[in-house]
């Protein structure tokens, strides 16, 4: 089952950024704030307008809470010193602007291990060669892509969204004119928009986009991996799958593909072909490293030295586990990985210290994840048995994508009420199913959403729609 995000809408939208209705409203008119929220309730950004109702300010936050951009206006452009923070709050970059034109960059922290050194630095690179491109010619098109593009990965995503959205707005102009640019820009521009709002959990509009991306350049394996990359993060597990197998189906050595392909695999407890997949990731490894950020928990060497304890050599497994602590001491994932493995060993008071500091970087709320409390409980009680709800036994939805019927697995009725939404929140039909089963041919494709209620069990799932 896919995590559950309630809908939730912004009544007043004052934002430059026209950010998706799935905001949750405040008192505007008392407090001149608007916030959008993690679905764990943790603020995600605040905008904050002046009397004359411009914006004054934008403050973003980690989903740990802590600070991460904050950005100031004058007359409703950037102005005067702006800063972005790391998730542990030390402060990575000052823009200083002066009336919406970039005057200087700092970066007082530029983050990167071995593995992603030379992608990071290359990105940096772009960066520098768009600023001067646009000192020359401020409107200059390709130039503001490639400042745009460059800044969203690196995590600069108030910037990367103001370029982002002016893109879109230029390529709606062309169409109403029945002009187009390159459709691999095009689709760039949606991919990049759909991983911002990923960021922020808006997680309805960011697969939109990442579907709107597929089907303006429909030939991208990437754009069928980023889009199944982002379900696994949501665990809509077997949804992801059929998108990364797209992927494959381009090019079967796929190295990001099949390194997601391991990890879902892993949480299905189909640790077999979980390696197996994470061994063709695994000898690709540098060309991850080359062309990812390098910011990712769940890697690969992450993912291969958990599997090498469930498929029988612990030991390997704690080696391999170590040397992904050794890239990024503060991996949450890592650590949990280590823990469970000490804690399976009955090493009882190592895997509560690991589990202890993977809480503490985070954990669960920068994965969305509820499995790391039990065997805190249990190793730090020095309790064996772990009692726990699996990826493999909750309730999901077959076949998705899908053109026609759906069903609903792993559910104990064979009728009940249901509500499909659009993306945008908006209901489309509610009913009473037959043979766990709905007839969804009759609408549009793209994204829905799908609310169920079994026996007083409510059900969320995320449909797409062929």
């Amino acid at each position: 089952m896919c995590r559950f995000t309630p809908f939730v809408f912004l009544l007043v939208s004052l934002s430059i950024y026209s950010f998706p209705k799935n905001t949750l409203p405040t008192d505007f008119q008392k407090n001149k704030i608007s916030r959008i929220y993690y679905d764990d309730g943790v603020v995600a950004m605040e905008e904050f307008y002046g009397t004359d109702k411009r914006i004054d300010s934008i403050k973003t936050y980690h989903k740990n809470g802590k600070k991460n951009e904050f950005f100031y206006y004058k007359d409703g452009k950037f102005n005067g010193d702006c800063y972005q923070f790391n998730g542990v709050g030390d402060k990575t970059v000052t823009w200083t602007f002066k009336r919406g034109t970039l005057r200087k960059r700092v970066d007082h922290k530029i983050e990167f291990h071995k593995n992603n050194k030379v992608s990071v630095e290359k990105t940096h690179k772009k960066l520098k060669e768009a600023r001067l491109r646009l000192k020359s010619n401020p409107k200059e098109l390709g130039a503001i892509y490639a400042q745009a593009t460059a800044r969203y990965r690196l995590g600069n995503y108030v910037l990367a969204l103001d370029g982002l959205k002016k893109l879109e707005t230029y390529i709606e102009n062309l169409a109403k004119n029945f002009k187009s640019i390159s459709p691999k820009v095009e689709a760039n521009v949606y991919d990049c928009l759909g991983g911002i709002y990923a960021s922020y959990e808006l997680e309805n509009t960011s697969i939109h986009y990442k579907l709107k991306a597929i089907k303006t350049s429909p030939e991208q394996s990437r754009l069928y991996h980023n889009l199944g990359s982002y379900l696994f993060q949501l665990h809509c597990h077997r949804l992801a799958i059929a998108y990364l197998n797209r992927a494959k189906d381009f090019f079967p050595n796929h190295a990001f593909a099949n390194w997601l392909l391991s990890a879902i695999y892993t949480d299905l407890e189909q640790y077999d072909l979980a390696f197996e997949y994470n061994t063709i990731a695994f000898e690709r490894e540098k060309n991850i490293n080359k062309l990812s950020d390098g910011r990712a928990e769940i890697d690969v060497k992450t993912i291969r030295g958990f599997l090498y304890h469930k498929l029988g050599d612990s030991e390997k497994g704690i080696e391999v586990l170590e040397e992904a602590l050794e890239l990024n001491q503060n991996n949450s994932f890592a650590l949990r990985s280590l823990g469970i493995i000490y804690h399976d060993l009955e090493e009882y008071n190592t895997a509560c210290d690991l589990l202890q500091k993977s809480k503490e970087l985070g954990y669960e709320k920068t994965h969305d994840r509820d499995d790391l409390h039990y065997y805190l409980d249990y190793a730090c009680e020095n309790k064996t048995d772990v009692a726990q709800v699996k990826f493999i036994d909750k309730p999901f939805v077959y076949p998705n994508p899908t053109q026609n019927i759906i069903s609903v697995k792993n559910i104990e009725s064979e009728e009940y009420t249901y509500a499909l939404f659009d993306y945008n929140g908006r209901l489309v039909v509610e009913g009473f199913s037959k043979n766990k089963s709905i007839d969804i041919s009759r609408f549009t494709a793209g994204l829905y959403v799908l609310n169920i209620n079994d026996n007083g069990q409510s059900y969320s799932f995320k449909i797409i729609k062929q």
